[in-house]
């Protein structure tokens, strides 16, 4: 294992990130804090740029293009920010502070309140559709948008952001605005609210957690179909983040209980099964475990962490609170004929 010296003590925190999120891919992350905004290459780790910005909230930047969306003290007005320009090309007013924002090369999705808004990309952005009331999570990738059922929080709504010609009539853009929303699939996910959910990079497939955070399951979108049900642990946990492998075929999940647990999708028999499993015909005794697992090492002012892919073998874990970043590889060991999880090397990302 790698480990290089901070270049600032763990404890420092006069300048706090407020937000982070890797990008489409997962090949670059952003991260916002009280004074500026900070762009990393995540394989390998590399600073590529930094733009002075006061009192960021929330951050998204558009693949490796030039474009970021962000939010600021005035939390109602999402910025699109074009890093060439070095200005703001078009603002986003909504009418409640914005939980969440998601980019795509036509559409930027943002979630406030209890509803989601769809805009098209241009200057002004247009906001192409009606509000979608949803439960408070939601995901888009691919122009496919998922998100949990307002009534039933168990829940989970997935429908497609069809691509429409311009308008030249009043009333071709009302039909432009019912068309841009696909037919949808409704999932009955689980039994307690959902708590988070994941598409994979084909956005083929869907992994869903509830807040009780001990099942997680993947389903197909097109049809709704589940494909597996892994057991993440016995206890109730509250799920931090979850990730799929650039090739679909793994899932890692975190929770607070600093386990970083892989699922194998595909080859299914790699995955722990309860010795039992043949002898008490139980649902507990007949769950899939994880393929392999990790005890994090946190201290007591960890306040989350994300995770993304950088192969189909390794895995990078960011903690805000610190400013570091884990490397982690995913291994069979020959002689104990089993998958491991180890660490690889951890860097500290200068702020």
């Amino acid at each position: 294992m790698i480990t290089r010296n901070p270049i600032v003590p763990e404890n420092h925190v006069s300048n706090p990130v407020t937000d982070y999120e890797f990008n489409q891919d997962q090949s670059c992350l952003i991260l916002s804090t009280l004074k500026s905004f900070e762009i990393y290459n995540v394989h390998p780790v590399a600073h590529i740029m930094s733009q002075e910005m006061r009192h960021l909230s929330k951050v998204r930047m558009l693949h490796r293009t030039n474009y970021v969306a962000f939010v600021t003290g005035v939390k109602e007005v999402v910025h699109i920010w074009d890093d060439v320009k070095k200005q703001d090309v078009s603002r986003i007013k909504v009418d409640a502070p914005v939980k969440d924002l998601f980019l795509s090369r036509e559409f930027i999705v943002v979630s406030y309140g209890d509803v989601i808004s769809v805009f098209k990309f241009g200057n002004p952005w247009k906001r192409i559709t009606d509000d979608i009331r949803f439960g408070g999570v939601c995901e888009f990738s691919n122009g496919l948008l998922v998100y949990s059922n307002e009534f039933n929080l168990g829940q989970i709504h997935i429908t497609k952001l069809q691509s429409s010609g311009g308008a030249t009539t009043q009333d071709q853009g009302v039909q432009q605005q019912k068309a841009i929303l696909g037919k949808g699939v409704l999932i009955k996910a689980h039994t307690n609210p959902i708590k988070m959910v994941r598409l994979n990079r084909k956005s083929d497939m869907v992994a869903t957690c509830s807040q009780d955070g001990t099942i997680i399951r993947v389903f197909k979108t097109e049809d709704g179909v589940l494909v597996r049900e892994f057991r993440r642990g016995l206890d109730r946990a509250d799920v931090v983040d979850m990730k799929w492998s650039t090739d679909g075929s793994k899932l890692a999940v975190v929770s607070d209980k600093w386990t970083l647990h892989v699922f194998e999708i595909f080859n299914d028999q790699d995955n722990k099964r309860h010795a039992l499993k043949g002898w008490i015909n139980m649902k507990y005794f007949q769950s899939e475990w994880s393929l392999c697992n990790f005890k994090l090492s946190v201290d007591k002012h960890v306040r989350g962490c994300k995770i993304a892919w950088i192969s189909e073998s390794s895995l990078v874990v960011v903690w805000p609170h610190t400013r570091m970043i884990e490397t982690f590889k995913v291994v069979f060991d020959d002689e104990m004929e089993r998958w491991l999880i180890q660490m690889d090397q951890r860097e500290q990302l200068m702020i």
